[in-house]
């Protein structure tokens, strides 16, 4: 045997060692494992790529949605009032309006005050002048009583719970005597002013030392009829063609008015249904 291999061909046993080397070449066992130790390392370099790319994107994603909400908030806190503030700006509209109504009051009492005080002394009051139709009188002495009215008012106790709850009290007696609260307008202002108006049924007639009785201290009350029952005398003095008497409208505020209205309503149906 080994003879025979000393003996065997130069040329033929390189040839051999070249066909050895094909085949272990071709052969998949000697070259798997170089393969698959090859193949793991780049698997895991990129799952760890892959996983760093999916951290980095959450992250930026996070402070995106973050950022996002912050500003949603931010803009949220911006555009809706705190409640305590809108609770706040409540009150002091109602203070306002409340202060309106006790100037308003106070003033009524005073002018009516100066003019009982005129009366007695026989002298014509304002309301006289304007029934003459002396319309510049009427304005100056209305203006005179105006002034000293509100100077009386800053000195003056009433508290404001009594204000509103003599105005409330009031408005059952004022209906009995005919006069009935039918609206009510809030003028805005510094100070803001308050309209009433009263309906006057002239069927009901007026029994004033009655209706001052029933009032007793009420003296929001009594301002309010007194100046009333002066507007319904007016109001029978006065007549419009083709017009009835609708309401009268009672502005409070620091110098405060009477107003009456009239309305065509056959005019008015006329034109609309036309």
């Amino acid at each position: 045997m080994a003879i025979e291999e000393h003996n065997r061909p130069e040329g033929e046993g390189a040839h051999a060692k070249q066909t050895d080397d094909k085949q272990a070449e071709n052969h998949p066992l000697l070259h798997g494992h170089h393969y698959d130790i090859h193949s793991n390392e780049e698997s895991e370099a990129v799952h760890r790529l892959r996983a760093r790319h999916q951290q980095l994107k959450h992250g930026h994603e996070s402070h995106d949605e973050r950022a996002a909400e912050s500003r949603l908030d931010n803009k949220q806190r911006q555009i809706k009032p705190r409640p305590h503030k809108k609770g706040k700006r409540r009150a002091i509209f109602w203070g306002q309006i409340a202060i309106a109504l006790f100037i308003f009051i106070t003033a009524g009492l005073t002018i009516r005050a100066i003019e009982m005080a005129t009366i007695k002394s026989g002298s014509p009051t304002w309301i006289d002048e304007l029934k003459q139709g002396n319309i510049n009188l009427a304005t100056e002495k209305f203006s005179i009583t105006a002034s000293a009215a509100v100077a009386q008012v800053f000195s003056s106790d009433l508290s404001i719970e009594t204000l509103m709850k003599d105005f409330n009290d009031a408005l059952p007696h004022l209906k009995k005597a005919g006069y009935i609260l039918i609206e009510m307008e809030v003028e805005l202002g510094i100070p803001p002013k308050l309209i009433p108006h009263f309906y006057h049924d002239g069927d009901i007639k007026l029994d004033m030392e009655k209706t001052l009785q029933a009032l007793g201290d009420n003296s929001i009350g009594k301002a309010l009829i007194i100046a009333l029952s002066q507007a319904g005398e007016l109001q029978k003095q006065i007549e419009v063609a083709d017009m009835k008497f609708d309401y009268i409208e009672v502005e409070l505020g620091p110098i405060p008015g009477l107003k009456l209205q009239y309305k065509n309503y056959y005019a008015v149906k006329k034109k609309i249904f036309r």
